[in-house]
């Protein structure tokens, strides 16, 4: 299982998507000169108190990172049935497209109308998901090349 080279994109994907989870996403310029900072869970905004972190309505992009991760993981251990794996792995793949569909809805809707925020400077963790559907895509080729060894194999009995 871990063998496979499968195994390792999908575990660097994973890692990726971590560490996603646990960095800020950007940053939203405001009209003072401040900024507040973008995680997927929460904004954070400095104060002369301290940092005040303002919790979203809708923490989506936590809860589609967390729920590809949980695909990815889950996925690792389908090896044996590999075109179970490659749904999966579309799904997860497709659900990570959606992230960044999500995060520019959510980036638009600060920047516009009323809100005091005038521009967004995006950090280098939010290239991250770019990246695991780079390597997610490298581990359904690798798993398209094992079941299409097998069916090989199965017509020369």
């Amino acid at each position: 299982m871990i063998q496979r080279i499968q195994t390792i994109y999908l575990l660097l994907c994973i890692a990726c998507i971590v560490l996603c989870m646990c960095n800020p996403v950007g940053y939203l310029d405001l009209q003072d000169g401040t900024s507040d900072t973008l995680y997927n869970l929460w904004v954070s905004r400095q104060e002369e108190d301290g940092i005040r972190h303002l919790i979203m309505p809708w923490p989506v992009l936590f809860t589609l990172l967390t729920l590809v991760a949980s695909i990815l993981m889950f996925d690792i251990f389908l090896f044996k049935k590999r075109a179970l794996q490659m749904r999966l792995l579309n799904f997860g793949l497709i659900v990570l497209i959606l992230y960044y569909l999500v995060a520019v809805v959510f980036i638009y809707i600060a920047l516009r109308g009323d809100s005091p925020c005038i521009g967004f400077r995006p950090t280098v963790w939010a290239a991250l998901p770019i990246v695991a559907v780079i390597l997610g895509y490298l581990a359904f080729r690798a798993i398209l090349r094992d079941e299409l060894l097998v069916r090989s194999l199965d017509r020369l009995r």
